[in-house]
Parts: C-alpha cells; structure tokens; sequence
C-alpha cells in the first residue's frame, strides 16, 4: 500500500470515527430527554436486533454502545429515584420525631 492509499484510508477512518462520535453525541442528548420506560423500550428493539442472526457485523458496535446509552440512562434515573425515596424517608422519620 503506498503512501496517498494510506492517507486516504486514514482519513476515511477518521471521518467515520468522528460521525459516529457525533451521532453518539446526539443519541445522549436525546436520551437524557426520555422517561425511564421510553429508554428500557429502546433498549429492549436494540436488544432484540442485537439476538437477531442476520444482524450484520458493522452494526455490532454501533448497537452495543447505543444499548450501553440507553442502559446507563436507566440506571441514572433509579439511582436518582432512589435516592429521592431514602431523603423521603428520612425526612419521614424526623417529622415523626419532632410530632
């Protein structure tokens, strides 16, 4: 391979690093717009695609981290609710206290 192929190739590459990068980009920021049940239903087609055995091998990757999106998404919104129902709590037990 000379040189002008392997520059073209780099640079092939590297704007298709950059698309999918900016497309992940996007995908979070819609994301972090989606209810907890949006995100799981999301998750749940990628994860069929994913099992599915025509899925073809370029789109591995891209649906992988699409899931690993969604799924981070999910566990940030009960981790949050979590923690608003151990504040509830508290707060539960002082008022309890103070009555």
């Amino acid at each position: 391979m000379d040189s002008n192929s392997e520059a073209l190739q780099e640079n092939k590459m590297a704007k298709k690093k950059n698309t999918t990068k900016d497309h992940l980009t996007q995908l979070i920021q819609k994301t972090n717009s989606l209810t907890y049940e949006a995100s799981l239903k999301e998750l749940d087609i990628l994860l069929e695609k994913l099992q599915n055995d025509n899925v073809l091998v370029e789109d591995l990757q891209s649906y992988y981290l699409q899931a690993n999106i969604y799924l981070r998404h999910c566990q940030n919104l009960l981790e949050t609710i979590e923690q608003e129902v151990i504040e509830l709590n508290i707060d539960q037990i002082i008022e309890r206290k103070n009555s």
